[in-house]
């Protein structure tokens, strides 16, 4: 998507920038005294999607990202965003790493193994190594109606479109897929739960 925007910062000073992708390609700025700085803008980096005042702290000349991770914070801040934030490190660091991707394996193998099992269901995950997302198609029965219908017992999947990976879904004659996932903290009786309403779902 591609975005055009001028304004008059000042008399007669023009500012303009445009933005593609989340790359702002050009960017002509006014400093803090007024006047227009040199070269064909000052914003090149891929990394910002948007330019928040605390991720670009003012210069004399012009405005530049901030070096270190400030340069990704908006000007509000979610204090209960950061304060989740910290317990989950404290959780995941506690249970240790290798513990988790043991776990969400181990899960993951087991939702796959019940969900094959269930008539008309067929799991669509390739690849060598498979992580905590899976991927599955009902026959006869379209992603939305399985995802309302799950909905309905206050289970939440998503829909992944060709559009989200389209080489391999093209590749696969693929149009649309249920995506669910498992974490650490999941257990062995929800994925029974989930497996049991599917197959209900399915036979219905």
């Amino acid at each position: 998507m591609h975005s055009f925007t001028n304004a008059l910062t000042a008399p007669g000073t023009y500012c303009g920038l445009q933005v593609a992708t989340g790359e702002v390609r050009f960017a002509l700025t006014v400093d803090e005294t007024g006047n227009t700085m040199d070269g064909p803008g000052v914003y090149t980096s891929r990394a910002m999607p948007m330019m928040p005042r605390l991720s670009t702290p003012s210069r004399r000349r012009c405005r530049g990202l901030a070096s270190r991770p400030r340069r990704f914070e908006n000007w509000e801040c979610t204090y209960a965003g950061k304060a989740g934030l910290a317990v989950a490190l404290d959780y995941a660091r506690a249970r240790g790493m290798d513990a988790i991707w043991d776990r969400v394996q181990l899960l993951a193998e087991q939702l796959r193994s019940e969900l094959a099992a269930i008539p008309g269901i067929i799991v669509r995950d390739i690849g060598a190594e498979r992580c905590g997302i899976l991927t599955f198609t009902g026959d006869g029965m379209g992603a939305q109606e399985l995802q309302d219908a799950l909905a309905a017992r206050a289970m939440n999947v998503t829909i992944s479109t060709t559009s989200s990976t389209r080489f391999d879904m093209e590749a696969r004659d693929l149009r649309e897929l249920m995506r669910a996932s498992v974490h650490y903290y999941n257990d062995e009786s929800e994925i029974a739960r989930f497996c049991a309403a599917v197959r209900t779902i399915a036979a219905a």
